[in-house]
């Protein structure tokens, strides 16, 4: 997988934002963080935001534009450079890219030397060939809501939260405690589509690389890193610590 950031985040993270975007983005940091998402900043190979799927190496890429920026990128040919660089990204690695595209567009356009119609051309271009999808939002406070949307939506997919007591019990069923036991390791609706296909964890930890690669939604990327989670040495991991 190409690497998109080389910092080690040793603390829970909802957003990484992009240094170079950080030093011109501080309102839109401090709303993500109103809104109660935790932001980190770190340098990223491509992109302006990352939304991470927990530690799977996965998530959502965020190329943020604002109006102006998107028809200057336009004007210049950078916006196809970086849709490209997008694309390959996300069918290397498996990520969600988004172009975010902020402001009144439509307005915008009527005061540069380009046309409605080659706007529209550009994100044909982008979100149909290069399959890049491309999202309009009126203000800064839009993108950081929507931002923040999609991290809660990420977090309930994932399980964050499926316990909560709507129905107060006393303990969790076994087969409660078996998903979110998979789930930690694996993400809350890989680990109910192993389990609903191989019945227990001994069969799931058991699997080999193709059966693991077999699975929706597995592909080889994360299925090898799930085959070296199930199949590390406790131990020896332990020996190394002791040795330092």
């Amino acid at each position: 997988m190409a690497k998109l950031f080389g910092n080690s985040l040793l603390f829970p993270v909802d957003v990484i934002v992009d240094s170079n975007e950080a030093s011109k983005a501080e309102k839109l940091m401090e709303e993500l963080k109103r809104l109660g998402i935790k932001v980190a900043v770190a340098k990223l190979e491509v992109g302006d935001y990352f939304i991470p799927y927990g530690n799977e190496g996965t998530g959502i890429l965020i190329e943020r534009k604002k109006d102006e920026d998107f028809i200057n990128s336009i004007l210049d040919s950078r916006i196809w450079r970086q849709a490209q660089s997008l694309s390959d990204l996300a069918r290397e690695s498996g990520l969600s890219p988004v172009i975010v595209i902020e402001g009144d567009l439509w307005e915008t356009t009527k005061s540069r030397e380009i046309s409605p119609l080659a706007l529209v051309r550009a994100i044909d271009e982008v979100a149909i060939e290069l399959k890049v999808p491309v999202i309009y939002t009126s203000s800064l406070e839009l993108t950081a809501s929507w931002i923040a949307a999609k991290v809660k939506s990420i977090k309930r997919e994932r399980g964050e939260g499926k316990f909560l007591p709507y129905v107060r019990r006393k303990t969790a069923s076994d087969r409660e405690k078996i998903l979110n036991a998979l789930a930690i390791i694996t993400g809350y609706e890989t680990a109910k589509k192993l389990l609903e296909r191989y019945g227990s964890l001994s069969k799931v930890v058991s699997l080999t690389l193709e059966q693991l690669m077999s699975v929706e939604g597995i592909g080889e990327i994360r299925a090898k890193k799930l085959y070296r989670l199930f199949n590390a040495n406790y131990n020896e991991k332990e020996a190394r610590a002791g040795e330092t």
